[in-house]
């Protein structure tokens, strides 16, 4: 019989984490592991939870409040793991991991961590408040069987903290995210997109946070010889998008798009991928971009380096996050000789591959269980 794992979220909205639960679950073994997904906040409009239902995934929603999770959260996932009879629970996110800590669970606990939350945390919620979260949760991991950090980098700051820590890297679906099949489907994207056929497209994509740093992206592009004859697409919406539409001052080649659910089609049509990010865990865009043969200029990040070191003739490397930097990147790479899509090596797909990544994360269910049992 299947064993049962319930994975814990907050919500299911459209972002990293909830996109990497989802490669994780699709991927499970069904002769091996049952999916069921608890989400502790109402889900919003924006999020993968009809899709998660359609593929015959168990989704309860506990619809706590944030004072309420923190009163009886606990509890409460504690009566869900026994009523549902789980075998495993796997978290991800801070309100996860501090409520399967203190609902002392009776099952092996797995967390991913998905980012410098040290640093993330105090760029969201201030310096205080932020550094505060990030121990406070370090001290719930001490009570999880394993940890688990999406890069080398953010399983660094985990290990810093005095946890033991392992690495599961992220991956996509490589069989969605693939380049056209040549110029013809590249300028059919366009058209549907209504983007030009001559112009080299840049996309930025992401939250408008000061972790992205897209105002400087914009003021590098409009800065770049590049951006005469080129087009900057930002896909995604936050904080920030008041400055950045500031920091474009009325630019026609600077189209702000908000947050889009043809992320695959605007990769797709689009030559140049660009993150300007001072930390990440594992981004996903950017694996996607690579799978979809894009070249992709990237500041110089440890986890960027990653992910060059695997799409060596895709990705490149700027230094500095400023301004000056990005267009100077842009004025050296992105050149409209090289918007010819690239098909990248079958190895580099099997390393970002979701498949790949739920595989391993079963392993580590598989040594759990069998403990367990």
């Amino acid at each position: 019989m299947a064993q049962k794992v319930l994975s814990i979220v907050s919500t299911l909205w459209r972002c990293g984490p909830t996109n990497v639960l989802e490669g994780i679950v699709r991927g499970y073994d069904p002769a091996k592991y049952q999916a069921i997904v608890a989400t502790l906040s109402p889900n919003p409009a924006d999020s993968i939870l009809q899709e998660l239902r359609s593929i015959g995934i168990r989704v309860e929603e506990m619809n706590l409040s944030r004072a309420a999770s923190f009163l009886f959260g606990a509890e409460r996932l504690r009566e869900l793991v026994q009523a549902l009879k789980v075998d495993l629970v796997h978290c991800h996110g801070f309100r996860a991991d501090v409520l399967a800590s203190k609902g002392r669970l009776q099952v092996p606990t797995v967390a991913t961590i998905h980012s410098d939350n040290l640093t993330n945390y105090q760029l969201f919620y201030g310096r205080v408040s932020g550094k505060w979260m990030a121990r406070r949760e370090f001290a719930a991991l001490r009570d999880f069987y394993r940890v688990i950090a999406v890069s080398d980098t953010v399983a660094a700051r985990v290990r810093s903290q005095g946890l033991q820590c392992e690495v599961i890297e992220n991956g996509v679906d490589v069989n969605r995210y693939r380049p056209p099949s040549g110029a013809s489907e590249k300028a059919i994207l366009r058209e549907r997109l209504r983007l030009s056929q001559e112009q080299l497209v840049v996309l930025h994509t992401g939250r408008l946070t000061n972790l992205k740093r897209p105002v400087e992206v914009i003021g590098g592009f409009l800065g770049s010889r590049v951006s005469r004859d080129a087009v900057l697409l930002v896909a995604g919406e936050g904080p920030l998008r008041q400055q950045c539409e500031k920091a474009a001052a009325g630019a026609r080649n600077v189209l702000f798009l908000g947050k889009r659910q043809d992320l695959l089609d605007l990769l797709r049509a689009s030559d140049v991928l660009i993150s300007n990010s001072c930390t990440e865990g594992m981004p996903l865009a950017l694996l996607e971009g690579c799978a979809c043969g894009m070249r992709v200029i990237v500041s110089d990040i440890p986890p960027h380096r990653r992910i060059r070191s695997l799409f060596a003739q895709q990705v490149l490397l700027y230094p500095g996050h400023e301004p000056h930097a990005v267009a100077a990147a842009l004025d050296e790479h992105a050149t409209t000789e090289i918007a010819h899509t690239l098909q990248p090596r079958r190895e580099s797909l099997e390393a970002i591959s979701a498949s790949r990544m739920s595989r391993e994360y079963q392993s580590v269910y598989d040594s759990l269980c069998a403990r367990n049992t």
